[in-house]
């Protein structure tokens, strides 16, 4: 009992990845490396449904693969924006995919930190920390690119 309220009062990441490997990676990775619960989904639908669990848990963080079965992780952005308790929450998009100049564009507009595979510890954890403190962000993008 004691252990479930520490769970939900713990800071929680939100991480959802469709590929079952690299979310375990992530999810134990980041959990070894730093004081963060996370809450794995495999898809922007199962996170939809789970909704009252992601509420309960109150993320700190979203952290979200872009490319999703049935929607990207800008639609689950959207939709999971809508909702009061989520819409401040900081957000990082992660991806393997090249990303066009529109779609980075919208990032940088909505203050969207992406961070490109393949990407070692180090660099994962120290987006986490920018991300979630955001007076420490200096850098959003895993190609060194700069923001203000």
């Amino acid at each position: 009992m004691a252990e479930d309220a520490q769970q939900f009062t713990a800071k929680t990441i939100l991480l959802v990845e469709d590929d079952e490997d690299t979310r375990e990676f992530l999810a134990v990775a980041i959990a070894t490396e730093t004081t963060y619960h996370i809450l794995s989904m495999g898809s922007g639908l199962e996170t939809l449904q789970s909704l009252d669990e992601v509420l309960a848990r109150r993320p700190v963080l979203l952290m979200l693969d872009y490319q999703l079965p049935a929607m990207t992780a800008l639609d689950l952005y959207y939709r999971l924006r809508t909702i009061t308790e989520l819409e401040n929450v900081p957000t990082i998009i992660i991806t393997a995919d090249p990303l066009d100049i529109e779609t980075r564009r919208t990032f940088k507009e909505l203050n969207i930190a992406v961070l490109e595979k393949p990407f070692d510890l180090n660099e994962l954890i120290s987006f986490i920390e920018q991300v979630v403190r955001p007076e420490a962000l200096t850098v959003i993008d895993s190609q060194g690119a700069t923001q203000e």
